[in-house]
């Protein structure tokens, strides 16, 4: 479940990389790194524990089925996250799930957003 989430997460943000023209490169040793931390720092937000839930459920080591969620990916690169971005006005592509603000590239993934 954690490595299909990471995937999408990598493809979507590719996407936005070659939509907005931006200089980045994911595979880049830091880059990579900053990638999966803030990817770990958002699974843990509230709003994805009945995904995190729904993994151990599916394995079989819990018996309670969780309550129906969203994705993260649809979260935070759905509806809401195409707004201005919260700290630099510039059109954003990413919705943070713990503050619930939309963020652009710069502010989200380059300077490691924690709020």
């Amino acid at each position: 479940m954690y490595i299909q989430s990471r995937s999408s997460f990598n493809k979507r943000l590719k996407s936005i990389l070659l939509a907005k023209k931006i200089d980045y490169r994911v595979s880049q040793r830091d880059n990579l790194l900053k990638f999966v931390s803030l990817l770990h720092w958002c699974m843990g937000a509230d709003r994805f524990k009945g995904f995190v839930s729904y993994g151990f459920y599916k394995g079989g080591f819990t018996t309670t089925k969780p309550a129906p969620f969203e994705s993260p990916k649809d979260y935070m690169f759905g509806s809401g996250s195409m707004a201005a971005c919260d700290n630099c006005s510039s059109l954003s592509c990413t919705k943070c799930p713990r503050c619930e603000k939309p963020h652009c590239f710069d502010c989200f993934w380059n300077k490691l957003h924690r709020c």
